[in-house]
């Protein structure tokens, strides 16, 4: 799948969920007794919060994913890595490390850092990232809303009262491990490639 393939995919179907997801609330929950977002449950924002919130969120990961369309092959850390760990771990905070202590400090870090190349690290995982994780978290929410709200079924009643929308952290957290496995992955294979490429044309990477 191409680069610009993956791009429109990931932000239309972006888009379709969240709208889905604005729908079937409005369809079930009109008043938003239910509603379990943040905006409403502690801010006690209404439909106009919501739909605001639903646009800033389209926009800002719309900008990072374009961003990582439009990012070039880090050849400069492919000739520096032995394996996708060691890539990550450069791409993200600048030096190699073992594996226990890269997942330990990607885990406890979530804003991008102010050195330019490496927030731009960030902004590039985050932007390949979170377009299938909103996307699952939005399906998955849904779910919920038909099963429990629109067909009633007894299962569902029982698991939504016991979990809530705790629930949707197991489709959410296999999406987020598999797109930045994918992320790292395809980034390093990216730069090798570049990389050979400039070595076979005689340029410095």
């Amino acid at each position: 799948m191409t680069r610009i393939v993956l791009t429109v995919l990931w932000l239309s179907l972006l888009f379709a969920t969240r709208a889905l997801d604005a729908a079937i609330t409005w369809y079930y929950d009109p008043g938003l007794v239910h509603e379990a977002n943040p905006i409403v449950r502690i801010l006690g924002g209404g439909w106009t919060a919501i739909l605001v919130a639903n646009v800033s969120i389209c926009v800002l990961i719309g900008w990072a994913t374009l961003a990582w369309y439009r990012a070039k092959p880090r050849t400069d850390l492919a000739v520096r890595s032995h394996s996708t760990w060691d890539f990550a771990a450069l791409l993200l905070f600048g030096r190699t490390m073992p594996r226990g202590q890269f997942i330990l400090l990607h885990l406890t870090t979530i804003l991008p850092p102010l050195e330019r190349e490496r927030r731009a690290g960030f902004v590039h995982l985050y932007g390949f990232v979170l377009p299938p994780v909103v996307v699952v978290a939005g399906l998955a929410a849904a779910a919920v809303w038909v099963t429990t709200y629109g067909w009633h079924l007894d299962w569902a009643v029982r698991l939504h009262r016991m979990l809530g929308y705790g629930i949707l952290l197991v489709p959410v957290g296999l999406t987020l491990v598999w797109a930045e496995a994918a992320f790292f992955r395809i980034e390093f294979r990216r730069a090798q490639r570049a990389s050979t490429d400039m070595a076979l044309a005689g340029k410095e990477p």
